[in-house]
């Protein structure tokens, strides 16, 4: 029976990963976003009527924008409810995630002038967040499933 030293089980175990992360990474590449296959779209509902709206309806509706220090596509939640919902004034805004997540809104919150946006993140799902005018980040909601606005 060999046995071998440890240098030697160190080297032949090193010379396997390039061949284990290697079948890793090929049996992950046509993955789907999450193990559920989830994808990244949610329901906006405004004053009662709701849409599905995914990265393509997004992208049809409004622009996208750059966050300094935020990875990913980001759509800014003014844009969007400004587009969808053009005049009418925020009561609130209850932001729901598919792990049970909450975020809501007030209206003196939405009048402040905070940055708050939606993203698609590494996993392809969207995530919302809210940055102050210092850039620090707050109200995170990953996986979002629904945002609900409320009007006056």
């Amino acid at each position: 029976m060999h046995r071998w030293s440890r240098a030697g089980r160190r080297l032949a175990l090193v010379g396997m990963l390039p061949l284990v992360c290697g079948l890793l990474l090929a049996g992950r590449a046509g993955a789907e976003p999450t193990a559920k296959g989830a994808k990244a779209a949610f329901d906006l509902a405004i004053g009662g009527k709701s849409e599905r709206l995914g990265p393509d309806r997004l992208d049809a509706l409004v622009h996208k924008v750059a966050v300094p220090g935020v990875r990913g596509e980001v759509w800014p939640l003014r844009d969007l409810l400004a587009k969808k919902a053009p005049g009418k004034t925020v009561a609130s805004i209850t932001v729901e995630g598919g792990r049970g997540d909450r975020y809501t809104i007030d209206a003196d919150e939405w009048k402040g002038g905070h940055l708050f946006y939606v993203r698609l993140n590494m996993r392809g799902l969207i995530k919302f967040e809210g940055a102050d005018d210092g850039g620090k980040r707050f109200g995170d909601v990953p996986d979002v499933k629904r945002i609900d606005v409320k009007l006056n």
